[in-house]
């Protein structure tokens, strides 16, 4: 068997444009259930489709002895107990002055979501009760925005 390496010089010219920021659709989707006096309302944001660069992890592989390494990345770089690991092998001490910055397909992420963007609870006093006072209305309500991210972005 005859193996021939052969050896290029890699630069500007061999880059391309990887990714795109621009989901493919997105969209929310709201609703709210009504019984007696009360209400619950909710709202859910969707993205899919949308890459991006995670400066975060890409920023751990420049890490210099003084900053901490992404989770992510921390947990699935290179080493000899991980030798499948995604990520370049953590080097702690290195002179980030002299790394290789250049833009790498490596750092691009999925960035697809489902968000739980917005919840509300009303209670609205029966309105018998609340015109004896002379009150047209009284409602009490508890709102709460951005509960919860399901993504697969680490970023």
């Amino acid at each position: 068997m005859l193996i021939i390496i052969k050896m290029v010089k890699i630069d500007g010219n061999d880059a391309v444009v990887v990714g795109n920021p621009e989901p493919d659709f997105s969209g929310g989707i709201t609703n709210s259930f009504k019984y007696k006096g009360f209400e619950f309302s909710f709202l859910l944001t969707y993205s899919v489709g949308a890459e991006k660069v995670n400066l975060m992890i890409r920023r751990s592989y420049w890490n210099h002895g003084y900053r901490n390494w992404a989770k992510a990345y921390y947990n699935n770089h290179w080493s000899e107990n991980n030798p499948d690991g995604y990520y370049p092998k953590i080097v702690p001490g290195i002179n980030v002055h002299n790394m290789n910055k250049t833009a790498s397909s490596l750092w691009i992420e999925n960035a697809s979501f489902l968000k739980l963007k917005d919840i509300t609870f009303t209670y609205n006093l029966p309105d018998l009760l609340v015109k004896k006072i002379g009150i047209q209305k009284v409602r009490f309500f508890f709102n709460a925005n951005n509960l919860w991210v399901w993504t697969k972005y680490t970023g």
